[in-house]
């Protein structure tokens, strides 16, 4: 192999580097929609984005390293074509990922909310109801539509897709804090039935000595 034959233009490079800053941002995003999700599914669109992008770039390498012949009309652009292919992959792989993670995390809150009370919610997490749940519904029906309505791939903002992923961690957080909050959330539950249980059975009990009381009067007036 003679030196420089895997050199690249200055815009190459650019570009090859943004790909993976960009695959570093859509890659924490799948792993975040993973571990949210409460059946541990794997975001399959988003996978097949990464595996058209890598194939791309193989190309290029295929190329660069002569293992790949290419025409000579097609040899000007044929890496920076490969490369702004793959970028847009990258760049759809993480919208994908993120509207993932909005469909994920509503049924997670359902699972990790499921079978408690407002009451019990309200008492453990008192930040759930005035700001937790708003922030999620804000995220979800207005932050993540207007990002994906300007995703565009031939004139993507990087800085649009770093703000998507904040999203994607912000709502990550929030997950966390109900699971983090699950243990107190059973704890006052068990703790709130076992008192309602100890006040009924002192209704009853003081209903059935009222009752005794009662009709031994009533047996006393009697005799």
């Amino acid at each position: 192999m003679k030196q420089g034959q895997l050199s690249f233009t200055q815009k190459d490079l650019e570009r090859l580097r943004t790909i993976a800053e960009l695959y570093a941002l859509a890659k924490d995003m799948v792993l975040h929609g993973e571990q949210i999700d409460p059946e541990q599914r794997t975001q399959v669109q988003a996978l097949s984005e990464f595996r058209h992008a890598f194939d791309h770039l193989m190309r290029v390498f295929a190329f660069k390293f002569g293992i790949k012949t290419v025409a000579d009309e097609d040899k000007a652009e044929y890496v920076g074509t490969n490369i702004d292919k793959a970028f847009g992959h990258v760049y759809r792989a993480a919208y994908d990922a993120l509207d993932w993670i909005s469909i994920v995390v509503m049924e997670r809150v359902q699972v990790e909310l499921a079978g408690l009370s407002a009451e019990t919610i309200d008492r453990v997490l008192p930040t759930y109801y005035p700001q937790i749940r708003p922030r999620i519904n804000q995220i979800i029906t207005e932050e993540i539509p207007k990002m994906r309505a300007g995703k565009d791939v031939g004139s993507p903002s990087v800085e649009n897709l770093q703000n998507y992923a904040a999203l994607a961690t912000e709502l990550k957080g929030y997950v966390d804090q109900l699971v983090d909050a699950k243990p107190g959330f059973v704890d006052y539950q068990r703790r709130t039935a076992k008192s309602k249980r100890i006040e009924w059975l002192w209704y009853l009990l003081a209903a059935i000595v009222g009752g005794a009381v009662v009709v031994v009067a009533r047996a006393l007036v009697g005799s």
